[in-house]
Order: C-alpha cells, then sequence, then structure tokens
C-alpha cells in the first residue's frame, strides 16, 4: 500500500501519500441481489456482511482485521500462524464485544507459495498457492 501511495502521490499529488487501507473479513452466509433503480447494482445482504462492515471500521489502517469465525476457519486449515490475537476486545454495534484477530504472517524466511483460484464442482474456492514471495516479522 505504501509503494501505491507514493506512485500516486506523483501523478495526484503530495496529500495522496497520507492514504491508508482498512480491511475487514468475516465469514458467513450472505445474501445477493441486484438492486433495481437509477443505479442498479449487485449487492450482498447479511449478519456476515454488517459483521464484516464492523470489521473494517474497528481496524486499523494498513491492516487486516478478522473475525473469530475467519480465524477458526484459517486455524482448521493450518494456518494458525497467519493471524495474532488483537490484544483488547473491540465494541462493535449490534454484536456487543468480540475477540478479534489481525493477518500477520509470522515467519522471518523466504517462502515460495502460489495462488492459483479455481472452483471446485460443489461451489468452493479453492485456492492454492503459486508464486514466491519473502515473508517478514
Amino acid at each position: 500500500m505504501q509503494s501505491l501511495t507514493a506512485q500516486l502521490s506523483e501523478s495526484l499529488g503530495e496529500d495522496t501519500a497520507s492514504l491508508a487501507l482498512r480491511v475487514g473479513i468475516h465469514s458467513g452466509s450472505v445474501t445477493g441481489g441486484v438492486l433495481r433503480g437509477d443505479k442498479s447494482r449487485f449487492q450482498l445482504f447479511g449478519d456476515a456482511m454488517n459483521t464484516t462492515s464492523r470489521m473494517e471500521s474497528n481496524g486499523e489502517p494498513g491492516r487486516i482485521h478478522i473475525s473469530e469465525a475467519t480465524a477458526n476457519l484459517l486455524k482448521s486449515a493450518g494456518k494458525e500462524k497467519w493471524f495474532i490475537q488483537r490484544p483488547d476486545k473491540i465494541v462493535a454495534k449490534g454484536k456487543g464485544e468480540m475477540t478479534t484477530f489481525f493477518v500477520s504472517i509470522r515467519s522471518s524466511s523466504t517462502a515460495t507459495s502460489s495462488v492459483t483460484n479455481s472452483v471446485s464442482s460443489d461451489g468452493d474456492l479453492d485456492m492454492t498457492e503459486k508464486h514466491e514471495a519473502s515473508l517478514e516479522c
């Protein structure tokens, strides 16, 4: 993100360098549909979308904030090194107090991985890793 804002600041002005990104992720069921009107658009609805919004709004700039449900899915996939528990609980509107996590790949070595996305016959998204990445603590 920092390198992107540095590039943007060259063409859009110095104040662009102060942009920051917050990301929130939650796992759960959603319903999707097309909203008609002057600005027709596809939109997702449901508790998972509301919780995702709470993850983003309570997150920190430059970090990926995930819910306990998402952390549990990552843990069951053997990826418990991909996240750390947030030291404080958040208070999310409509949810109350929540234990949440930040994505934090913990490794000081260079790892070879690759990402290939495909959808299986049962509709699940399969992510297989495929590119080289240098991971730092």
